[in-house]
Parts: structure tokens; C-alpha cells; sequence
């Protein structure tokens, strides 16, 4: 949701998004990085409903996160971006502590965040909140 919203602001309302983080001359160029991120944000919220969507999340919000720090700080130092953008670096440190989490490292099918895990009987999935361990609700075979 970070990216989404963080990709959606500068596009429903430009104005209070450069109030923050100052003005932009190349409005194309603002349009194209808050599309991507907004898309990054959408990949990843559709990727968590499985085992494997949680491993392609991870990687999206990694490297999302570590870009954006990035560029705030190579830009900010030579001023060419605003010290608010210093805000956004902090945040995206956040998000990197976050994906390292264990739970979130797990490459097997199984392992993912229970906020994440859709687990259900006979077409009836519930949506449970919390950091557990293991994907019970897959008819996959593990190793596969």
C-alpha cells in the first residue's frame, strides 16, 4: 500500500505532493516515476494472496526501496532534490528492515506473513492478520 500511495499522491493531487517535496519542472517525468512506483505498489499487493507472491513482493519492495533510497541519498546532498526527501529515505530504510524480516526471507512455497495467507475450506478463504509461520491452506505439494 506505501507504494501505491506514495505513487497515487503525486497524481490525484500534484500540488500538495510538491508542497512536501518542492516543485517539479519535468511534470512527465514526475507522472512516469509515480506510475512505476504506483505499479510496484499493485504488483505487490496481487502477489501476496500465494506462497510464491510473497517471495516476488519481497523483491519488488527491495529493490523499489533501495532505488529510491538511492536517489534521495546521492540528490539530496548535492541539493538537487529537497532535505525533505531525507523523510522518504528514512522510510525506505524502514521498508528494507522490514523485507529482512525472517518471515518475509522464506524462499520455500511456504513460509509467508499470515496477514498475507488466504487459507480456506472448500472455497470459503479467510484472511488471517499477524506474522506466523507456515502456509497451510495450499493444495501444493512442498518442493514443488
Amino acid at each position: 500500500m506505501f507504494n501505491l500511495v506514495g505513487g497515487l499522491w503525486p497524481l490525484l493531487h500534484r500540488r500538495s505532493f510538491e508542497a512536501v517535496f518542492g516543485p517539479k519542472n519535468d511534470r512527465w517525468l514526475q507522472y512516469t516515476v509515480a506510475g512505476l512506483l504506483a505499479g510496484n505498489g499493485v504488483a505487490q499487493i496481487m502477489a501476496t494472496l500465494s506462497p510464491a507472491g510473497v517471495v516476488h513482493a519481497r523483491r519488488v519492495g527491495i529493490i523499489t526501496a533501495a532505488w529510491l533510497l538511492a536517489i534521495d541519498l546521492t540528490y539530496v546532498p548535492k541539493g538537487d532534490i529537497p532535505k525533505t526527501y531525507l523523510l522518504d529515505a528514512v522510510m525506505e530504510v524502514g521498508w528494507l528492515s522490514a523485507w529482512s524480516h525472517p518471515v518475509l526471507r522464506a524462499r520455500g512455497p511456504g513460509l509467508i506473513p499470515t496477514c498475507f495467507r488466504v487459507v480456506g475450506a472448500v472455497g470459503q478463504p479467510v484472511i488471517y492478520f499477524g506474522f506466523g509461520s507456515r502456509f497451510s491452506g495450499t493444495s501444493r505439494a512442498p518442493g514443488r
